[in-house]
């Protein structure tokens, strides 16, 4: 029944889908005999890879189901590499291996040797992408052996240019280059213009972030002739960014602005979400660096719409700093505050996501000195009982022999067991490391938004005195969009936005202080709750006043009752009390 549910939804989506483009497709996938629905099928996942890439796995998985059911071998290969890609160019990095090593045993066993190449190549990207460098080499090593093997010179170029890819991912910018000069060497012997320029476009860059402005112009430039001439519009576009790139560094916004424009228009044509908010980016800092304030506005929050829906974490907290740029250049207090605030938690996520990189990067390490123990542990197995068989031959040098054997493989399993306890240990360091600076950081947080509280309440006191003398000057006509101006900063002054904001930080340092609180005090307050925060804190009555937006004897007083509440002593200390809480 279960099979059945899933099934029909998966049949609802597809006809949905053909009924809003009408796509010939859309209609072969759904009605065609096998063969036919499983080449629309992957024509379609192919298609919305990238732009929607929902609806690209349900394609590639039901084109899949429907190969895997006719015995289709070779076209459920093809497939199988899609959906290898596409987990992990989507970062499920786990289905990734485990449906691209399925796919390796079965290309073998079918005799396939290209859906093998790509399997391994796939597989060495997945490994890349989890920090397991050596494994990576290793997969991309053995497809160039291959290659090689059969003279395949453009299987070779292919490797090459993802090696290339994987040492700038590394910024290993020199390495990146050498590989991408190997890759273009072989396509230019095959006459694969498309793929030389790729590999120029590449290049070029790297060398943009290496300065060397006038080498990757001339790339792009070339680069962007071919893709023109061929009509491979993305990467022409691709191409355009990136001389907009290098007007920026050369001060030529007004060139760099037509490039980027240009790009645009082409990112829009083949809805390429991800390059369209880079392009967004690119344009807000040309606007910014014109002054130009309201357009870069404009682009910011275009790029922060599409990276929110995607939770890019590291270019919303580059978009938050632009805007908060942006609205203080414009005068825009309220607006600058609330992207400092968005920075700040985006720039928190994107140090845990970094923190939890570099524990992978250590833990891959630490995989891998296990695996050598064992091959290690392998060979001492061999070598004693080739040393076995020889003490049945000769006794007295074999014995002597044997305890050389012995003593050395002490020495070195020993050896090899201190390097895995001191990487156990550099492990063990930094987690806790990540996790100080992570509290050291919402530490950072609290203060800084209690600080901002404190700020924002005596900026709107001030203005609001301001109002009270001017509307007191002022007659009745005037006085109007005063008054309302005068109960819109009351309003912010008794708004409980900025303490649920205060809540959540305060939780993630102080946790269970509140409901603790709660629940030996169950008659307490929302005020009173709000207090022993900030006691918790070590506030000052100046600096409690000044937040909560009262006078300096009425936090007296609520101190007060607070302690009559919690049934204290005249000798007790209040802030202790809290304290230990």
């Amino acid at each position: 029944m279960r099979k059945f549910i899933v099934l029909l939804m998966l049949s609802t989506g597809l006809f949905s889908l053909a009924a809003q483009t009408g796509d010939s497709l859309l209609q072969t996938a759904l009605q065609g005999p096998p063969d036919r629905q499983v080449k629309a099928l992957t024509a379609l996942g192919n298609r919305y890879f990238y732009s929607r890439p929902d609806s690209a796995l349900m394609f590639i998985q039901r084109g899949l189901k429907v190969a895997t059911e006719n015995n289709m071998t070779k076209e459920r290969l093809a497939l199988m590499n899609l959906l290898g890609i596409y987990y992990n160019e989507n970062g499920k990095y786990k289905k990734a291996k485990k449906i691209l090593e399925q796919t390796t045993k079965l290309a073998r066993q079918a005799g396939d040797t290209t859906a093998l190449i790509s399997a391994l190549g796939n597989l060495g990207n997945n490994r890349f992408y989890v920090g397991k460098f050596d494994e990576a080499i290793g997969y991309f090593t053995r497809i160039t052996e291959m290659y090689e093997s059969r003279g395949n010179i453009k299987g070779m170029a292919n490797v090459y240019g993802a090696m290339g890819n994987m040492y700038r991912q590394m910024e290993n910018n020199p390495k990146a280059l050498e590989y991408y000069k190997r890759s273009q060497e072989k396509f230019i012997q095959i006459h694969d213009t498309v793929s030389t320029a790729l590999t120029m476009l590449n290049s070029a860059y790297i060398l943009i972030e290496m300065n060397r402005l006038e080498k990757a112009r001339d790339l792009l430039k070339k680069s962007y002739d071919i893709f023109n001439r061929k009509n491979i519009h993305i990467n022409a576009a691709k191409c355009l960014q990136g001389l907009s790139k290098i007007s920026i560094q050369n001060k030529q916004y007004d060139q760099a602005l037509n490039y980027s424009l240009r790009a645009l228009k082409i990112f829009k044509q083949v809805d390429a979400k991800n390059d369209i908010s880079l392009n967004y980016s690119y344009l807000a800092n040309i606007y910014m660096a014109k002054k130009q304030y309201k357009m870069a506005e404009k682009y910011l929050l275009m790029a922060y719409r599409i990276d929110s829906a995607q939770q890019i974490y590291n270019r919303l907290e580059n978009i938050s700093a632009n805007l908060k740029k942006v609205y203080d250049s414009m005068g825009d207090i309220q607006n600058a505050y609330r992207y400092a605030n968005k920075y700040v938690i985006f720039h928190d996520s994107v140090f845990n996501i970094e923190a939890n990189k570099k524990f992978s990067e250590l833990e891959a390490k630490y995989e891998t000195a296990q695996k050598q123990r064992k091959i290690e542990q392998l060979e001492s197995k061999r070598k004693l009982d080739k040393a076995h068989f020889r003490i049945l031959l000769i006794s007295g040098i074999s014995l002597m022999l044997l305890l050389l054997i012995g003593a050395y493989m002490i020495v070195q399993k020993r050896k090899k067991q201190k390097e895995i306890a001191e990487l156990e240990l550099e492990k063990s360091r930094i987690q806790r490391q990540a996790l100080s600076r992570q509290i050291e950081l919402k530490n950072k947080q609290l203060a800084g938004h209690a600080l901002n509280m404190m700020q924002k309440n005596q900026l709107l006191t001030t203005l609001l005195h301001r109002l009270e003398e001017m509307i007191a000057e002022l007659g009745s006509e005037a006085r109007r969009p005063l008054k309302k101006l005068q109960r819109d900063i009351k309003y912010m002054l008794h708004s409980d936005k900025d303490w649920d904001t205060f809540k959540v930080y305060f939780e993630q340092i102080n946790r269970d202080f509140l409901q603790r609180l709660k629940d030996r005090f169950p008659h307490l307050t929302t005020n009173d709750i709000r207090l022993a925060a900030l006691l918790r804190l070590n506030m000052t009555n100046k600096e409690i006043a000044s937040i909560l937006n009262i006078t300096h004897q009425s936090v007296k007083n609520a101190l007060y009752r607070l302690k009559t509440k919690m049934n204290l002593q005249a000798t007790d200390d209040l802030r202790d009390f809290v304290g230990g809480l």
